[in-house]
């Protein structure tokens, strides 16, 4: 059977994959992407458990029903980098330089990258339970440092901020002072969290 264009076949543990990848072969070839099972006769789009996105999909399926939907969105969203990166590739290729590696493309964003090498944690540790792989990702990849911690606000600035902020905007600099969160966490609470809050 003639393939089309820019779909090649990979046999793994005596199983057919079909890839597309565009301008395979040349310099500007895109990322492969798992394709139909063609020569099975498949209609739909197959994505082996032994395939970075496979096991992406089920390391979230594994822990959907025990953490926290925040959580999850998180563990999801930052996954989706590995995804991209390798999503179609055997998850068995992956070592830790090419983790690094994304790491190194995050730099500009040292937080994004921190979050996502403790996703690359958590499904490396899952894929060696799972016999997907028999080495870690992550072995010997550090977490960026982080060159300042947060910088509480002068004197001066409180003052100013209870002398001159009214209305909602006083409501949200006094619950933001006075319950010591973080900024990303103000921004979730509500009336229904608390009646003093609600009544600043």
């Amino acid at each position: 059977m003639e393939l089309p264009k820019g779909v090649h076949r990979v046999e793994s543990r005596g199983k057919e994959f079909y890839y597309f990848q565009a301008g395979r072969g040349t310099k500007a070839a895109g990322p492969r992407i798992l394709a139909l099972r063609q020569a099975q006769g498949a209609n739909h789009l197959e994505v082996s458990p032994h395939t970075v996105a496979g096991a992406i999909d089920g390391y979230l399926a594994s822990v959907a029903d025990s953490i926290s939907d925040e959580t999850l969105y998180n563990c999801r969203r930052y996954l989706e980098t590995a995804r991209k990166a390798w999503g179609g590739l055997p998850i068995t290729g992956v070592r830790p330089a090419h983790v690094l590696a994304v790491m190194n493309g995050l730099a500009s964003t040292p937080g994004k990258a921190r979050n996502f090498l403790a996703a690359m944690k958590q499904l490396s540790g899952w894929a060696i339970t799972q016999d997907l792989i028999d080495k870690s990702m992550v072995d010997g990849v550090k977490s960026p440092k982080q060159k300042s911690g947060h910088r509480p606000w002068t004197q001066e600035r409180i003052a100013a901020g209870e002398r001159c902020l009214i209305g909602v905007v006083r409501q949200g600099f006094l619950l933001y002072l006075y319950t010591g969160q973080r900024g990303s966490d103000i921004v979730k609470l509500g009336p229904h969290m608390s009646t003093r809050a609600a009544s600043i």
